[in-house]
């Protein structure tokens, strides 16, 4: 009944389809290999940073992996008839519920079955089957989300906005090229532990193995099978790929999968052929060395999970340190939590819009009206305040890196404005770090304001 309840149980849901991802990871890899090959792709699919990270977390993310790989499973089936189409149908519209870039699955679907159709020589229901696809997607969707019925235009609304926003990226969350996906190193300053490429996350190896796979599997010498998974990552990252767009590394989240699917197959490829006494220990070999760095990433995230948050330790600081009749301002979204601690405490306004750049609206575009200025602190003391606190999971997003110095080359150049003026007119009195030092939450810095 509480709103804490209510995250509990999606934190748990999350869990749950992380879970039954890792098992799909390893059904689907065995469409294409022997066991060996799907327990390594299984195997990397339990320790990627990306989806462990999003399992923890109360977002559909892993959902939409999970519906979608499910789907691509379903259409690989070796007997695909009128009753997998309409299986097919159901993950499909599951998938549009959990997330609107579900609707990804509908021609690729149909794409599939023309190409299994064609490559195979299957007798496929093409017209039934279709049908069958099609109406089982609707009929689900509106059966687990039947709300839409009658907030359609709310809904409408809501994703054309999100949609035109996303197109215009957001400061310290956008993309520099069309590759970034693959090799940018750009951390994602909110989940510091994350990076926003499968390069950064998962390693160079998987990379590599998974292009050659790709390339492998697009040879089509290996059966249709492959090529479908290879196709799936292809076409759904050049739709999310655009220099200039809003780029967040849980949007290639239902990829991973079939990424680890074709490491595996990989794996099978090249060492099921020796049929000597050492192939097994060749495949852990293989699998350790995919593994590796994967591992080391996502076992340091979880073990900084398990400390003291250090939104805790500020609030402890405050209390102890800071008059009750002081007045704070936070920095936006992430330290909240601080909110009470004194009488008094101010907010950034406009901080959730400002972080974006559309045209010609100076409410919702950092670079006509900069959040951070080198005024600011003249604000603040007009206003009465005393103390600053700074987080780093907002704040970071400001950094002079490549991506913001193309597409938001004002906003940094007034935050580093704003940070000159703090460190000559303002005293660090409190500092403590994140997941740098083992703890979960930002970096905090709370700056006492000078006359």
């Amino acid at each position: 009944e509480s709103d804490y309840a209510c995250y509990l149980i999606a934190r748990l849901w999350s869990a749950l389809f992380g879970i039954a991802l890792v098992l799909l990871t390893y059904i689907g890899a065995r469409q294409l290999t022997r066991k060996a090959g799907a327990l390594t792709a299984a195997s990397l699919a339990a320790c990627s940073l990306v989806l462990v990270s999003y399992s923890r977390l109360p977002v559909s993310d892993i959902m939409l992996a999970c519906f979608m790989l499910a789907c691509v499973v379903t259409l690989l089936r070796k007997n695909l008839g009128l009753k997998a189409f309409a299986l097919a149908g159901v993950f499909t519209g599951l998938a549009v519920g959990a997330k609107f870039s579900g609707l990804f699955l509908l021609p690729f679907g149909v794409m599939v079955i023309l190409l299994r159709a064609y490559q195979s020589g299957d007798k496929i229901p093409l017209a039934g089957g279709l049908t069958a696809l099609g109406l089982c997607a609707c009929a689900t969707f509106i059966l687990t989300t039947p709300w839409i019925l009658v907030s359609y235009s709310d809904y409408w609304g809501r994703f054309a906005q999100e949609l035109h926003g996303q197109s215009f990226g957001q400061i310290g969350r956008v993309q520099l090229g069309y590759f970034d996906y693959l090799v940018s190193h750009t951390p994602t300053w909110e989940q510091p532990w994350l990076g926003t490429s499968i390069l950064a996350n998962e390693g160079i190896a998987i990379l590599i193995a998974a292009g050659i796979a790709a390339v492998a599997a697009l040879s089509f010498r290996f059966g249709y099978a492959p090529a479908v998974h290879a196709l799936f990552v292809i076409i759904y990252l050049a739709l999310v790929s655009q220099p200039g767009h809003l780029k967040a590394i849980r949007f290639v989240a239902p990829v991973l999968p079939s990424l680890f699917i074709l490491c595996g197959w990989l794996a099978g490829l090249l060492l099921d052929q020796k049929r000597s006494p050492g192939r097994f220990l060749a495949h852990i070999a293989f699998g350790l060395i995919l593994l590796a760095y994967p591992l080391y990433r996502t076992t340091g995230y979880l073990a900084s999970t398990s400390g003291t948050a250090t939104n805790v330790h500020a609030r402890s600081w405050l209390s102890a340190n800071v008059p009750a009749n002081a007045t704070l301002v936070l920095s936006p979204f992430f330290i909240n939590s601080l909110d009470g601690v004194t009488d008094t405490t101010i907010y950034l306004s406009g901080a959730n819009l400002l972080q974006y750049r559309m045209p010609g609206n100076a409410s919702a575009n950092s670079e006509l009206s900069p959040l951070f200025h080198s005024g600011l602190l003249d604000e603040f003391r007009a206003r009465g305040v005393d103390y600053y606190v700074a987080n780093s999971w907002f704040e970071g997003a400001y950094a002079a890196v490549d991506d913001n110095l193309r597409w938001f080359p004002i906003s940094v150049k007034s935050y580093s404005s704003f940070r000159q003026a703090l460190q000559r007119e303002t005293e660090l009195v409190f500092t403590i770090r994140g997941f740098e030092e083992g703890r979960p939450g930002p970096d905090i810095h709370i700056y006492r304001l000078t006359p």
